[in-house]
């Protein structure tokens, strides 16, 4: 009887394992150009929030590379940008970011920086710009 159980069971788990949910989840990969700085972006989002890699190329002589996180708030992304440096990797860094999603691009805005407790964000009062954004992200591909 245990035996007969078994396959059974087997084949349920598969089915429902492989059973994919569409719930405006999405895995994709940008890249940008500004001068001589490129940059490449990969995100993934799961409901209102936001996670992947942010990779700065500084003119081929510096990088910084981490990670992001964030909320999303209609068609703005913001969070926060945590990263370590090429010139200094012993030190990692903490920066907010805001990317504002337009035309299937992602536009880098600015904003004033306050920082509480070594957290810093954008501070609400303050407009983030979007109109002279340092790079624009165009998508290259999901994963």
């Amino acid at each position: 009887m245990r035996l007969s159980i078994l396959p059974f069971f087997i084949i349920s788990v598969s089915l429902f394992a492989c059973k994919e949910k569409h719930t405006g989840n999405y895995d994709k990969h940008y890249s940008a150009t500004h001068k001589t700085d490129t940059a490449t972006l990969a995100l993934t989002k799961m409901g209102d929030v936001f996670f992947g890699t942010y990779e700065i190329n500084k003119s081929g002589i510096e990088k910084d590379s981490g990670q992001v996180r964030g909320k999303i708030f209609g068609d703005t992304l913001k969070g926060i940008f945590s990263y370590v440096s090429s010139y200094n990797k012993q030190l990692k860094k903490t920066k907010p970011i805001a990317l504002l999603m337009a035309n299937n691009k992602l536009l880098l805005g600015k904003g004033v920086t306050v920082v509480y407790m070594k957290i810093p964000y954008y501070a609400p009062e303050a407009p983030i710009d979007f109109s002279n954004p340092e790079f624009v992200f165009e998508e290259v591909g999901k994963f």
